[in-house]
């Protein structure tokens, strides 16, 4: 049976994380408001890889025991995306999309045996719920993330 409260979770980050992107021309997404930080579409562009990521997480949690698991690199995934401000912005929101509702689909068929199989992450160990439910707070994270970046440019 799924976990309700975490596919509301998952839907209720992604959703907020979006509306703080509501009404950003091309030009603002691709602005950095400095040279050390991110522009709104690197930190959207980066969000299918890192929802891929962590959803293969959890199938290594379902097939192995106790795996250790891997965690997303900023800094390498930047560097091997070094053209990602020339990205179409339909591309970026649509692979957003894409890899979004392959999330939602594997932990809306977990079951509560999956839900409980441990790995171990970077704060120790863990289980699928709560891999899931940090999960869950890093679209919010990265919609506050855009708040920021809107606010430094101005818009």
């Amino acid at each position: 049976m799924a976990d309700l409260e975490l596919l509301y979770r998952l839907e209720a980050g992604r959703r907020e994380l979006l509306e703080a992107c509501m009404g950003l021309t091309d030009t603002q997404l691709r602005q950095r408001p400095d040279a050390d930080q991110w522009a709104v579409i690197e930190v959207l562009a980066h969000l299918p890889d890192a929802d891929l990521g962590w959803v293969s997480n959890i199938q290594r949690m379902l097939a192995e025991n106790n795996p250790t698991l891997v965690n997303f690199d900023d800094a390498a995934w930047k560097a091997a995306h070094a053209d990602v401000l020339q990205w179409p912005a339909a591309r970026v929101f649509d692979a957003l999309r894409t890899s979004h509702a392959a999330a939602v689909a594997t932990v809306s068929q977990l079951s509560d045996a999956g839900l409980q199989r441990p790995g171990i992450g970077r704060r120790g160990p863990t289980v699928v719920r709560d891999l899931i439910g940090r999960y869950a707070g890093h679209d919010v994270n990265h919609a506050n993330q855009v708040r920021q970046i809107r606010a430094a440019l101005g818009v």
